[in-house]
């Protein structure tokens, strides 16, 4: 696409069930995952990666938590 800066998405990764708040790691397909957002720059380089929260979690969350959602809010 021309004069794009940035792309994101996420995805889950699949996981084994943990031991401790396992229900937080089954996301809406009842799998238990880790959410993951990506993020690359126009030459598809990955410029950031958040993958700290659980499967449970929705993208708007990661974002809004993300480095780069705290930077542009600077």
């Amino acid at each position: 696409f021309p004069n794009v800066v940035r792309c994101i998405d996420g995805t889950h990764i699949p996981i084994i069930a943990p031991n401790e708040n396992e229900a937080d790691f089954v996301n809406r397909k009842s799998i238990h995952s880790i959410n993951v957002q990506i993020i690359c720059d126009a030459s598809h380089i990955i410029t950031s990666v958040e993958a700290k929260l659980p499967g449970s979690v929705h993208d708007s969350r990661i974002y809004r938590e993300s480095t780069l959602s705290n930077r542009l809010e600077r």
